[in-house]
């Protein structure tokens, strides 16, 4: 199954020239932070992945990504322990590190 996804107007990408300084009044989407990162082999797998299997854009992956990952260390520090499991009842533990 495929994950699909609409985007809004307020989704879109921002051009850089708008940068990330705010004023008393402005759009607050202005002072959101805007990164250029340089993804390792293994990531830049993943994004090709997702690309392919969603209709989210690399902002989009960017953002859920960095959501799952601190909720996850979240729940961990909270003394959580994390797992997934299959149709089998097969368990696999996870661990961030």
């Amino acid at each position: 199954m495929t994950a699909k996804s609409t985007h809004t107007a307020e989704q879109r990408e921002l051009p850089p020239s708008q940068g990330v300084e705010t004023l008393e009044g402005t759009d607050e989407r202005l002072a959101r932070p805007r990164f250029s990162v340089a993804l390792i082999s293994a990531a830049a797998k993943s994004m090709t992945y997702l690309l392919q299997r969603t209709e989210l854009n690399k902002n989009d992956i960017v953002n859920r990504a960095l959501q799952v990952y601190a909720y996850l260390e979240q729940r961990q520090e909270e003394g959580y322990d994390l797992f997934l499991h299959d149709e089998n009842g097969n368990i696999e533990r996870l661990r961030i590190m």
